[in-house]
């Protein structure tokens, strides 16, 4: 397929991902802050903008409360991570791949933009608006799954996902190491922001201990949300979509961090190396990203202006 194509479509996966990423924290920042004190509420908030390394954008004129937080990251089009400003890059890399995509994913995407464009959620309204926003991010994902066929459109698609997914995961653990959280209680936020919670328990049980959490989440290769998992699946969509001739390097790179994360011994979370390991992680999955764009356009063309690492 156009290396244009291939690189929206990759696009279209990372920015669709960010979107259902971004609606679960919000959903579980919300709701363990209603039993909060007025500090630790501030505290969450302020934890949940920090792992979207947008406290810079956020302390400009925002405070950290429910209306600005979900204002911010919900409906602000001048934040480039919030869900509208996602919702609408992928809709609009949807639109430079039509033929190539099923249309009923580009439907999918418009609704789901309708519906944020159109509401300002706030602090009394978000319970309801919440499940709106589960039901619209299970539709798309639906859609993605049982319309798509598995060419290499869909492997690119997967991969920018995946590797968002992982992204995502080390920017919510390094958030939670950084506040000291050594007790299991406060790894719970974390294994439902990536939907763990329940997998984690299965495995551990109720005594699991903030290591076991940080180890699993790292490590789990059966889980769509561990980071190993994520890493060898997107290597392999990769792998199967560019050309088998050597020259792709990008499927090598990911390759390389994902033996790495296999057996590399997770530090614990009072150790200092797991910042480093995070710190490397996060660096390596955003060079297999890079890597992927020379891949595709290393023999000419440049990539469409609509879609940005953001």
């Amino acid at each position: 397929m156009l290396s244009r194509h291939a690189e929206s479509l990759f696009w279209v996966g990372r920015y669709i991902e960010r979107v259902t990423a971004t609606s679960r924290m919000l959903d579980v920042t919300y709701q363990r802050q209603l039993e909060d004190s007025n500090v630790a509420r501030q505290r969450a908030w302020a934890d949940l903008i920090e792992a979207l390394y947008l406290t810079e954008e956020f302390d400009v004129d925002h405070e950290f409360v429910a209306e600005d937080v979900l204002r911010f990251l919900i409906s602000d089009r001048r934040n480039p991570s919030s869900i509208i400003t996602a919702l609408a890059n992928a809709r609009t890399n949807l639109l430079n791949v039509r033929d190539v995509a099923p249309v009923e994913l580009l439907e999918a995407v418009n609704r789901f933009h309708r519906l944020v464009a159109g509401s300002e959620p706030s602090g009394a309204t978000f319970w309801e608006f919440s499940d709106q926003l589960k039901v619209h991010s299970h539709i798309v994902s639906g859609t993605i799954t049982d319309r798509m066929a598995r060419t290499d459109g869909f492997r690119f698609l997967i991969a920018g996902r995946l590797l968002e997914r992982a992204e995502m995961t080390c920017r919510l653990i390094d958030v939670q190491r950084v506040r000291q959280a050594h007790t299991f209680e406060t790894w719970e936020r974390v294994l439902r922001s990536t939907s763990g919670f329940q997998p984690f328990t299965d495995r551990y049980g109720a005594a699991g201990t903030s290591d076991e959490a940080v180890s699993w989440l790292l490590t789990a290769d059966d889980v769509p949300c561990g980071v190993l998992f994520c890493l060898r699946s997107a290597e392999q969509q990769l792998a199967a979509a560019l050309p088998s001739d050597g020259l792709a390097k990008a499927p090598r790179r990911l390759g390389r961090v994902r033996a790495w994360l296999q057996f590399v011994e997770v530090p614990g979370v009072a150790d200092p190396a797991l910042e480093t390991m995070l710190e490397e992680l996060q660096e390596g999955i955003r060079h297999a990203s890079e890597t992927l764009h020379r891949d595709l356009f290393e023999t000419g063309g440049e990539p469409l202006s609509s879609y940005q690492a953001v």
